[in-house]
């Protein structure tokens, strides 16, 4: 390193990305293009994983937008806006937080392991009503 360098550590930057932004930015890599439900194999020993996939298949097939993030992520005139996957018991048993991204603002819709304050610290986020 030079003398006109510097180090610049991660935790001094405090980066600002809208939701709209972080949603666009989710596109699946090249070798994921061919992907789809029916080429998913499940796990026999793992029963949930076949239920997973059947239930993000029939959300993606009531929504109206293209592409399946889109479909994952539009406000098309689906019933549900999105699909939450429980991954069993928490560790600690505490659960966790769940934050809506789908409006102009981050709101906590259910508060869990990490706390508005420590979300608060990396974005602006709005407390549950």
């Amino acid at each position: 390193m030079n003398a006109e360098q510097t180090l610049v550590a991660l935790s001094d930057r405090s980066p600002q990305v809208a939701p709209e932004e972080l949603i666009a930015g989710l596109v699946p890599p090249p070798q994921f293009e061919d992907v789809s439900f029916d080429s998913y194999r499940t796990d026999p020993a793992e029963p949930s994983q076949e239920e997973a996939r059947n239930k993000l298949r029939e959300f993606t097939q009531r929504s109206t937008s293209q592409g399946f993030l889109g479909k994952l992520f539009s406000k098309g005139k689906s019933s549900a806006k999105g699909v939450y996957l429980d991954g069993g018991t928490a560790p600690g048993g505490v659960a966790s937080t769940i934050v809506d991204a789908t409006s102009g603002a981050l709101r906590v819709v259910r508060q869990g392991a990490v706390t508005l304050e420590q979300l608060r610290e990396v974005a602006p986020v709005l407390g549950p009503d």
